[in-house]
């Protein structure tokens, strides 16, 4: 007798689940918490005795704080200045979640700005300071040599700018989406755009380099005009949950709730100094942009007077970077991830 095997249905979305009608205010409101002197002293847990429990509660409670009344400012401004007051407001957010994880008190952008005449070739180069410290702490070890970003790279590598980069630039972005289908029996099947991924013949020459977190779990499956991996067979999840974890071992979280649609996201690695954490991308973006702002102001006053693409663009992003860089901060300082619903 033929055993019938179904799909698990849902998201594939787990972990901790919030009720809100509006996600973006209510991430800021739960971060807002850490303002609180008396919540810190409270719920702050020291790992290292050298540390100095008040002078770390005084600092991160100031910057919390700093950071949300630099994005209400940011409201009030055009994009002729808001990347100052929104990058500062991130600016602080970082250094607050840093102290919360490191305990440790730091300076300097950790970034230093070049200019373009093209703002979107307008790059930062990796120095000493809270970018690369951030960089460290996750894992990712700062360059020995000057390694330069442009604000193309940072905006092309952001998952939730991944449609609006291409509608506007007119290439893919290095963002991937993934469609995941899972079966009772444990085989699993990713799928991808081909044009996210240059077509299957290039996806099927170079998918293990430009998706390295895959080639120890996956194997192409060959399907013509279509681009699939099959989870290997010792890889292969018993449940809902194991599927759950490796979705999230392998693939980047949308971290938009769905109640039914189980798609995700990674990025195509084609340049090896560039592989950062998710959050990394809107720092370094918010960096330059504001620099312009300050350095080259005639850059953004030309196209935000002629209402061009590039501003949309650019609203865009300054749009998503305030919705989903503290949510990104949230989950790193709880170490889950949170998904808001109404």
């Amino acid at each position: 007798m033929a055993i019938v095997d179904y799909t698990y249905l849902g998201s594939l979305q787990t972990e901790k689940f919030l009720e809100t009608e509006n996600p973006m205010e209510e991430v800021w409101s739960i971060l807002s918490l850490y303002g609180s002197e008396e919540f810190l002293q409270q719920n702050l847990i020291l790992n290292k005795a050298s540390s100095n429990k008040d002078a770390l509660v005084d600092y991160i409670a100031v910057r919390i704080r700093q950071a949300g009344e630099l994005r209400t400012a940011t409201r009030q401004a055009t994009l002729l200045t808001a990347p100052l007051t929104l990058y500062y407001s991130i600016l602080n957010l970082t250094r607050a979640c840093l102290a919360i994880e490191e305990e440790e008190f730091s300076t300097g952008h950790g970034l230093k700005f070049k200019e373009d005449r093209s703002i979107l070739n307008c790059h930062a180069e990796i120095v000493g300071g809270t970018f690369s410290k951030y960089l460290e702490v996750n894992g990712f070890q700062a360059p020995k040599q000057k390694v330069k970003v442009s604000l193309d790279d940072c905006l092309s590598r952001i998952v939730e700018m991944a449609e609006n980069y291409f509608t506007i630039v007119g290439k893919p972005s290095l963002v991937s989406p993934v469609r995941v289908k899972a079966f009772h029996t444990g085989k699993t099947f990713l799928t991808f755009r081909a044009d996210a991924v240059e077509g299957v013949e290039h996806f099927g020459c170079h998918w293990r380099s430009e998706f390295p977190s895959l080639a120890p779990h996956c194997e192409q499956e060959l399907q013509p005009d279509e681009c699939i991996l099959k989870v290997k067979k010792e890889k292969e999840p018993n449940d809902y949950e194991g599927v759950c974890s490796l979705c999230k071992e392998m693939l980047e979280t949308r971290l938009i709730f769905s109640d039914s649609n189980p798609t995700w996201a990674i990025l195509r690695q084609t340049n090896s100094d560039l592989v950062w954490p998710r959050a990394a991308y809107y720092f370094a973006a918010l960096f330059i942009l504001s620099s312009i702002v300050r350095y080259q102001p005639e850059l953004i006053y030309q196209i935000n007077s002629a209402n061009t693409k590039s501003n949309w663009l650019l609203l865009r992003f300054m749009a998503t970077a305030e919705r989903f860089y503290p949510h990104l901060m949230l989950n790193w300082i709880h170490k889950t991830n949170y998904f808001f619903r109404s």
